[in-house]
């Protein structure tokens, strides 16, 4: 949604009926559904999304696009993807490896500036879930399975994963999971693009 948002393309967004709304969206229109759906409004559900898509579609490209972050800020253009020739399109890869590069480095700096300081209980139980994770990783990756339990596999991981990355303390552990987070990711949609 938010690459759609930013370069000003249509949305319709959908929202359960009783939930906050999310702050950066909140002013944009969207249509609500009920978790409780009864016969009659599972019926009209897919009319009154027809409706909002059709309604979004047609304002378009107008100066009153309802669900615009675009014309929302009053800013003076969506975001446009650049032309990139060949040399263009090296440049851009090495500012990657750079990032990705400078990330590293500073990871490293920051296990060893805690390991200065000294490990402490909280780090080391963060420590012994990131190697278990990892061995499950690697596992699953070993194992042939169905695409239903490898599924089910990564979807446990990324749940626990998350579960470890919102409760641990330091910087440096919430950086670790999320890293690994992205290498869960990363391989899951590997091994399914293979199957």
């Amino acid at each position: 949604m938010g690459i759609r948002q930013a370069f000003d393309k249509p949305v319709v967004l959908i929202q359960e009926k009783g939930t906050p709304k999310i702050f950066d969206i909140a002013p944009l229109r969207y249509l609500e559904y009920s978790k409780e759906m009864k016969y009659h409004e599972v019926l009209e559900s897919p009319k009154s999304l027809q409706e909002a898509i059709e309604a979004t579609k047609a304002a378009e490209g107008d100066s009153g696009n309802i669900n615009s972050i675009v014309k929302l800020m009053a800013l003076s253009s969506p975001a446009i993807i650049p032309n990139l020739d060949n040399s263009n399109k090296e440049v851009l890869a090495l500012d990657v490896m750079r990032s990705q590069m400078n990330d590293l480095k500073m990871m490293m700096e920051m296990m060893v500036h805690e390991g200065r300081k000294g490990i402490s209980r909280r780090s080391s139980i963060a420590a012994i879930e990131y190697e278990r994770i990892v061995n499950k990783l690697d596992k699953i990756s070993s194992l042939k399975m169905d695409i239903e339990q490898a599924d089910r596999e990564y979807t446990k991981l990324m749940r626990d994963t998350e579960e470890i990355m919102m409760n641990c303390g330091g910087e440096l552990d919430h950086r670790m999971f999320k890293y690994l987070m992205d290498k869960i990711y990363r391989q899951r949609e590997e091994y399914f693009s293979t199957r």
